[in-house]
């Protein structure tokens, strides 16, 4: 009360003065608990609080501190420094606590109420609070702590809805999740104040689909569930809502028809959506639209468009659009930015890399080799879909590699098998950022799975009507690859493997990998440290053009039969026997596009799995390096392209185990040739006086690959066996 006598009534200079009291409290040294003095600021309020009393706030609440509090008052401590923007910059706490209150919402049971309510409150941008009001967050901000989030919460639903038994009880389970998980609002109302409607109560659009999705591969939904959540997880528009939707078209419009006037405001509207939104990006964009054309913004159209309700809905609407959309408007400011190439893509680059970063260059360069042998028309697509794959937030556990990562693996993913297969081989490149190595490695074995009604899709489109008759159940997704997606099912009552080819990949893979020549060139024309790709874009040409060849991949199978099963593998641990899967049945349509095999199941488990123990692992993984080098070193024709992933292994008896191999699309098509095996004999001796100098074997592999190429180049002759190798 004698504060507010002091400031004559005015509620914003009574919360200023709180404010500045409180922090000054701290500062002295005296002793408060943060919780209780939330009861003084119950009014949301963005008052312009200093940068002195966030450090004050900041070093006073420390991490400790905020560990010693409960469940409950983490997370309305944390909503009302967040909402009064009372996190220092200097004193970066924001993170941690968020990951705190994660951890601990994380370790209740999954039968606890509490848990679940907290992780759907958080998800669907509603923090529990004393105040009853939601967080004003475009989606969860954090995007490592959302991902943990979602898998919890997916993971409860998947135990509640368990496996898809066929049943019109199962059917009725799914209804109820679909119609519970996408009651959404599809865009911010607005009626003289912001608000949300109370009645909507659950997810984003984009939350919803990944949960839909995701929920629908774990319990293995079959053709009829499968078509249910696909249908669920597709936008629509009820017809009541159709003249909202066609309002904020208009305004949409309008309002990008003014923001892409100019290159400064469209270059102010491009960074506008690539940040998270705030009062302080929208001040900044509607600055930058006023500075251009004083007449302008002085007119009702202008002023109609260009205020912080419209912006925000903009902002919030092009997040909650697919990437295609996000893309096509992104498109159009690039264009209205610049229509200079290199300025466009220098934009793309500066937006997720810094300049002083070590990785700078490497992105630039793979950007600009691959974007410079794109087709005309793909070009401005493809940075804006690379600007559009996620926003480029602060505090959101992202790195700049990861981004970049991201951007790449989606890109490759979008231009098929060829790209995909050239995101596989930078992947292992160690000069290449590992976040970016990482994000790229998924490209190996989980590339664009397609979701469970896809995957119906496919499986219908590419058998033959009675051969998908013989499948009375569909499993999980083994793998997806550069060319085909694998996929367990039941046949004629046996548990075996389809392959389906991806859609269109014959068309893709001979545009792509003639493009991915030319961009690699580019590259080690640029750096000599990418040269070393050249060979192995060969290498992979040869490969993908042998594995769309359906007839081809059989030769390659049967040929891989004679090479495996002759040999057998004696350690002091056993004897290890590879046998390789057999084909069933296999086919194509008459354009050869839609292409399948049917192959026996491996039995045994992969090194990648997880549940064999480490000695059991390390025994059978040098059992297999010694079988793939004893027919690597013979000069006889070997898989270009093992990994972990591609075979199984179990015990037949005691002391005798057994390899399974499958995923020969990579084998080699023809021998080697006289002057292959000279290189290999250069390279295997280098190697032997290599490691008895005790030098590095990987230096040693390096600097002789690279003189071997160098000869090759001189001399005129391929190396791609020896880069292979």
């Amino acid at each position: 009360n004698y504060i507010k006598n002091v400031c004559g009534g005015s509620q914003e200079n009574i919360t200023q003065v709180m404010y500045i009291l409180l922090a000054e409290y701290m500062r002295t040294g005296h002793e408060c608990n943060p919780i209780d003095f939330l009861v003084y600021f119950k009014e949301r309020r963005n008052e312009n609080i200093t940068d002195e009393i966030r450090e004050i706030f900041g070093r006073y609440i420390t991490v400790d501190m905020f560990k010693s509090f409960g469940m409950m008052d983490k997370i309305r401590l944390f909503e009302f420094m967040d909402s009064r923007k009372l996190f220092s910059e200097k004193v970066a706490n924001k993170n941690k606590f968020i990951k705190i209150i994660t951890d601990e919402v994380l370790q209740y049971p999954d039968e606890e109420f509490i848990a679940r309510e907290i992780v759907l409150k958080i998800l669907t941008r509603r923090a529990i609070t004393e105040y009853g009001r939601p967080l004003s967050k475009n989606d969860f901000e954090f995007a490592n702590e959302r991902e943990r989030f979602i898998d919890f919460y997916v993971e409860h639903w998947v135990k509640k809805l368990g496996r898809d038994d066929g049943s019109d009880g199962y059917l009725e389970r799914v209804k109820k999740f679909t119609e519970f998980v996408t009651k959404v609002q599809d865009i911010t109302e607005y009626n003289g104040m912001w608000r949300d409607n109370r009645e909507s109560r659950v997810f984003s659009q984009m939350i919803a689909e990944e949960l839909i999705n995701r929920v629908s591969n774990k319990v293995l939904a079959q053709e009829r569930a499968a078509k249910m959540f696909g249908d669920a997880a597709k936008k629509r528009v009820n017809a009541d809502k159709v003249n909202t939707y066609d309002y904020y078209g208009r305004t949409a419009e309008a309002a990008f028809s003014i923001l892409a006037k100019t290159p400064t405001r469209a270059l102010a509207t491009i960074k506008f959506l690539n940040e998270k939104i705030s009062d302080e990006s929208v001040e900044r964009l509607m600055e930058a639209c006023r500075a251009e054309n004083s007449n302008e913004s002085s007119t009702e159209r202008f002023k109609s468009c260009i205020n912080k309700q419209s912006l925000t809905i903009i902002h919030e609407n092009f997040w909650g659009a697919d990437l295609p959309i996000r893309a096509y408007i992104m498109n159009r400011l690039l264009g209205a930015y610049s229509s200079d190439d290199d300025k466009k893509l220098q934009l793309v680059v500066d937006t997720y890399f810094k300049k002083d970063s070590q990785y700078y260059n490497d992105a630039m360069i793979i950007l600009e080799s691959v974007y410079k042998n794109l087709q005309d028309y793909e070009r401005g697509l493809i940075l804006a879909a690379l600007l559009s794959s996620g926003q480029n937030e602060k505090d959101s556990g992202i790195t700049n590699g990861q981004q970049v990562g991201r951007g790449l693996k989606m890109f490759f993913q979008a231009k098929g098998g060829a790209f995909v297969k050239f995101g596989q081989l930078l992947s292992y490149l160690p000069s290449l950022d590992s976040d970016i190595r990482k994000e790229l490695s998924t490209l190996r074995e989980k590339a664009n799975i397609p979701t469970r009604d896809e995957l119906f899709e496919m499986l219908r489109t590419s058998l033959p009507e009675s051969e998908y008759k013989k499948i009375s159940y569909v499993g999980k997704v083994l793998g997806g690859g550069s060319i085909y997606v694998t996929v367990q099912v039941k046949y004629n009552g046996k548990d075996c493997v389809v392959a389906l080819m991806r859609p269109n990949t014959r068309v893709l893979m001979e545009d792509g990998i003639n493009m991915i020549s030319n961009s690699v060139k580019d590259m080690a024309a640029k750096d000599k440290k990418f040269a070393q790709l050249k060979g192995i874009v060969t290498q992979a040409k040869l490969s993908c053009q042998s594995e769309v060849d359906i007839e081809q991949d059989y030769d390659k199978y049967t040929r891989a039969v004679e090479i495996y099963e002759s040999l057998r593998v004696h350690m002091s641990t056993g004897d290890y026997s590879p046998d390789v899967a057999r084909w069933i049945v296999y086919g194509a349509d008459d354009n050869k596009d839609n292409a399948y095999k049917i192959m026996e199941m491996a039995p045994g488990k992969s090194l990648v799995s997880g549940d064999m123990d480490e000695q059991k692992k390390h025994d059978m993984a040098m059992a297999y390096v010694a079988l793939e080098l004893s027919i690597l070193l013979s000069g006889a024709r070997w898989d270009t392209d093992r990994h972990a992933g591609q075979q199984n292994f179990y015990d037949k008896s005691f002391r005798d185990f057994c390899i399974g191999i499958f995923d020969t699309g990579a084998q080699m098509s023809v021998d080697p040739q006289k002057r292959d095996k000279i290189m290999l004999g250069h390279l295997f001796y280098e190697l032997i006086r290599g490691v008895r100098g005790g030098k590095n074997i990987s230096e040693v592999l390096n600097v002789k690959i690279r003189n071997l190429d160098s000869v090759g180049e001189k001399l005129g002759f391929d190396t791609a066996y020896i880069d292979g190798v």
